[in-house]
């Protein structure tokens, strides 16, 4: 293949128009794909990851409620944790100064006048035995009207077609936080790795990067713990867009050589759709 050497990106503009260019050619490809990954998914994947309608029935009966709501109690399995995770949902701990009035806050008043408690600090600890906090909560389960119930989830999970496609939409759209910024660390690593750096050192420093720019660590680990984790998050960026980390390394190294802007955006066009070019 031709390329072609004509210095054209002379200004620190032109460079950065460019580059502008290529990274929205990559974003584009990782959402490409990421839709491809979406609709390669099964039933049961789209409905665990909310990327479908679920729109559960509502029993036509007081007694079909009533065993719903028996369900839905025992899926926290209140006797292991004295109701905690199930009074927690209800919004039982939301409540105090600067929180917003709202249903969870009626609700919240009204289980906490029924269910002895203790409040030291921030700490609150249940005083009522297990078997009153479930009482309590069927008794005001059962107190509500149907439609409410149903936007508690107490028939099972409720994703309306709207939330549905804001979740596919997120799942496309988190690809060019996630994935894009990782690529661009372990190419700018690579631009300015010298010939002896090993992959693997490239490899680390680019980790070291994202830990340095995110804001999101991961809890209970030490700085070198977190560091490995990074390590490990760019090598699956690699590992999962190949062509779009090729894509990168490949345009630093044309927007430093001058290259023209049209050859370098069919360069990275060609990479981007088989992975490989001949220069």
């Amino acid at each position: 293949m031709n390329i072609e050497l004509i210095p054209k990106l002379r200004g620190v503009n032109d460079r950065l128009s460019t580059f502008n260019k290529i990274e929205f050619k990559i974003e584009e490809s990782i959402k490409a794909k990421r839709r491809a990954d979406l609709e390669a998914m099964s039933q049961e994947e789209k409905i665990d990851n909310h990327y479908t309608a679920i729109l559960p029935e509502i029993p036509k009966t007081k007694k079909g409620i009533d065993k719903a709501i028996d369900v839905f109690i025992n899926d926290f399995t209140p006797d292991t944790d004295s109701g905690e995770n199930l009074l927690e949902y209800l919004g039982f701990y939301d409540i105090g100064e600067g929180i917003e009035e709202g249903d969870w806050t009626i609700r919240a008043k009204y289980l906490r006048e029924r269910i002895k408690f203790k409040e030291e600090g921030d700490t609150i600890t249940i005083l009522s035995s297990t078997k009153e906090v479930v009482n309590v909560v069927i008794e005001y389960l059962q107190s509500l009207p149907t439609e409410e119930l149903y936007n508690l989830w107490i028939f099972g999970i409720v994703v309306t077609e709207e939330e549905a496609n804001k979740n596919k939409e997120y799942f496309i759209d988190q690809a060019k936080y996630w994935y894009k910024y990782k690529l661009f660390s372990y190419a700018t690593e690579k631009y300015n790795s010298k010939h002896t750096d090993a992959e693997e050192d490239i490899l680390f420093k680019a980790g070291e990067r994202e830990f340095k720019i995110s804001k999101y660590h991961f809890l209970d680990t030490t700085e070198e713990e977190n560091l490995e984790q990074y390590k490990k998050l760019i090598i699956k960026a690699i590992t999962d867009y190949p062509e779009e980390a090729t894509a990168y390394c490949r345009a630093f190294k044309m927007i430093q050589g001058n290259y023209s802007e049209r050859a370098i955006l069919s360069t990275i066009d060609k990479i981007l759709s088989n992975g490989t070019t001949t220069d």
